[in-house]
């Protein structure tokens, strides 16, 4: 299931490149909402 890109040379899922460029964007984009939630759950406690 997990293989080798020797492009990027980094551990990846052996999946078609536009459904990996869907599940990179898809995790960068969900961080940024916890991130900005929990920013913001920090902000409010500390206040």
């Amino acid at each position: 299931m997990f293989g080798r890109d020797k492009n990027s040379g980094e551990l990846a899922l052996k999946l078609p490149p536009e459904l990996t460029k869907s599940i990179a964007y898809f995790c960068f984009y969900t961080r940024g909402i916890v991130l900005a939630a929990f920013f913001k759950v920090v902000v409010a406690s500390t206040v």
